[in-house]
């Protein structure tokens, strides 16, 4: 005779095992910092990697939820599934167009890339980043390794926006022109902050995506130009009057 399934070990054990995955989340939930919650939650397949004898086996089961194309919001972005990429999501969507410039103006963004100076000349190189993507950057790295410069600037750079760094956020970027200079900087992007604490918002992003551009700058030196009219340094002139009989 069949024992009725609302009597049975089977249903007390489901009936179970639902409260317990309800009381989890529930806690989860709770214990949320900020503003940041997960208001709901799914129970679904997953996936795993196994390896042996030089081949690896990648497979999963079931995941309803997995969708194409990513969840954003607020400069966050979130893509379901176990074969989810987020390089591969994220490089259609974010990207930098760097613009290195000089001139002889401290503190100021010029407008050329290139640039003919007198021997001794101080030249003032400036980076202008502006974000061409669709993503919110948090962190930039600014590198010119031939003049030194080293920069982390931890600062929103949200699509769209320009940020512009010279040599009073960077002293480096002042330069005295003793040789001719072609030098090029290098900008990196990203949504995450690299040295923020593990495990903080900041460090941990779901979907990090980070992209480079760079970008060159020209000084030459220049011979100053004589005028024959003029007299040469250290030198004096004298100017008498002509005096001349007419026929």
């Amino acid at each position: 005779m069949m024992t009725p399934l609302r009597n049975s070990p089977l249903r007390i054990f489901g009936v179970a095992a639902v409260a317990l995955l309800f009381i989890a989340a529930t806690a989860v939930g709770v214990r949320a910092a900020g503003s940041y919650a997960i208001d709901w939650w799914t129970v679904d397949g997953g996936g795993q990697t196994s390896t042996g004898a030089g081949y690896a086996l990648t497979g999963t089961v079931g995941q309803p939820d997995a969708q194409p194309a990513p969840a954003t919001g607020g400069g966050y972005q979130l893509q379901g599934g176990f074969w989810h990429n987020p390089a591969d999501a994220g490089a259609a969507t974010a990207s930098i167009a760097v613009t290195k410039t000089v001139g002889t103006d401290d503190g100021v963004c010029a407008t050329t890339t290139t640039l003919k100076v007198e021997p001794d000349t101080t030249v003032y190189f400036c980076v202008t980043i502006r974000n061409t993507g669709a993503v919110t950057f948090t962190h930039t790295d600014i590198s010119d390794a031939q003049l030194g410069v080293g920069v982390s600037v931890d600062q929103a750079l949200p699509p769209g926006t320009i940020l512009q760094v010279t040599n009073q956020q960077a002293p480096a970027l002042a330069w005295q022109a003793t040789t001719p200079l072609t030098n090029t900087v290098v900008v990196t992007a990203a949504n995450f902050i690299a040295a923020a604490p593990v495990g903080s918002a900041a460090a941990n992003v779901v979907g990090r995506i980070e992209v480079a551009a760079l970008s060159t700058a020209i000084v030459t030196i220049g011979t100053p130009t004589v005028d024959p009219n003029e007299p040469e340094p250290g030198t004096e002139r004298i100017f008498l009057p002509m005096i001349t009989k007419p026929d």
